[in-house]
């Protein structure tokens, strides 16, 4: 469970930043660029006011790439899971203890022909 909320907070994070990283907020007032730097759905709020059209372009991107940024350590670490996965899980059992290993005799109901099933 901690795991859980461990990797979620690390991937909102990434998700922020990469928000924050791409926004283009120069020359928009104080209270606006604040707006949208806290949140993005807020600042889609402030954006849909009139002369503010070309912030919702901005807001967008700066969520996609923060997506980007996501997908990229997600599939960053599955390929990383994979590969300790092969490095450290033996692939068989060692030739000694394969002589060992018999297998069990079952007994057969024989066919009305007599021959074994």
């Amino acid at each position: 469970m901690v795991g859980g909320g461990f990797g979620s907070a690390l991937l909102g994070s990434l998700l922020y930043s990469g928000y924050r990283n791409r926004l283009d907020l120069a020359g928009r007032p104080g209270p606006v660029a604040a707006a949208v730097r806290q949140d993005p759905f807020a600042g889609l709020a402030v954006a849909a006011r009139p002369r503010l059209g070309s912030l919702t372009d901005s807001i967008e991107a700066g969520l996609v790439h923060g997506m980007d940024v996501v997908l990229l350590a997600c599939g960053g670490l599955a390929v990383l899971g994979a590969v300790l996965a092969v490095v450290f899980m033996p692939n068989r059992a060692p030739e000694a203890d394969q002589d060992k290993v018999k297998e069990p005799q079952r007994d057969r109901p024989e066919s009305a022909y007599g021959q074994a099933v």
